[in-house]
């Protein structure tokens, strides 16, 4: 459910005009480069099941070309109600952005005018979709701290320190899934959507 609820979270802010690399929920994927170290990184994988080739794997690795790389990451969630015709519940949310200034604004010191200007635009209350209701937004405060120490990046160090910066906002966002059986398509066992 929480990679549904990043996707939803995503699309409140694409519309941000120095926002250009952004995806939805990351999960922290482990390689073996060229040299044989163990390297990770976060990799989105698009949520379009029409979508049939490679590009559906996106790194989100600092880039000094981007003005800005934008993901959220899982911090769990919770059911606080189970009826019969609805699932409520609490899902945790990070946002983790890196930033370019010198492509942004060469006059910023730091990111604090976009982080805030994040937590503007993701509203408190988010329309109805096809499968969940009740959506409630709520910003659960900064992290501090580097909030890439989970991956290997080459040149981390470098993408950290001026003209470079990064934030990550926590988010707690209720919602209900209703439950009723005509609310969901049937599953289709072994579809072959990529001819």
């Amino acid at each position: 459910m929480n990679s549904k609820i990043a996707e939803i979270l995503k699309d409140q802010i694409t519309s941000l005009t120095w926002v250009d690399k952004i995806a939805g929920l990351v999960r922290p994927v482990t390689y073996t480069d060229k040299a044989g170290t163990k390297k990770t990184m976060p990799v989105y994988l698009r949520s379009d099941p029409t979508l049939c080739d490679p590009g559906d794997y996106t790194d989100l690795v600092p880039d000094s070309s981007k003005m800005s790389i934008i993901y959220f990451e899982d911090k769990g969630l919770d059911v606080v109600n189970a009826g019969c015709l609805f699932l409520d519940v609490v899902s945790s949310i990070k946002l983790v952005c890196w930033c370019n200034l010198k492509l942004i604004n060469p006059s910023y010191f730091s990111a604090l005018q976009l982080k805030l200007q994040v937590i503007r635009t993701i509203p408190a209350r988010i329309a109805n979709t096809d499968w969940v209701t009740k959506i409630n937004v709520q910003f659960a405060g900064d992290e501090p701290g580097n909030p890439f120490t989970g991956y290997t990046y080459d040149e981390q160090k470098q993408f950290l320190m001026w003209p470079f910066d990064y934030f990550s906002l926590n988010y707690k966002v209720r919602f209900s899934v209703p439950l009723e059986a005509d609310c969901y398509d049937e599953i289709t066992l072994n579809p072959d959507i990529c001819h």
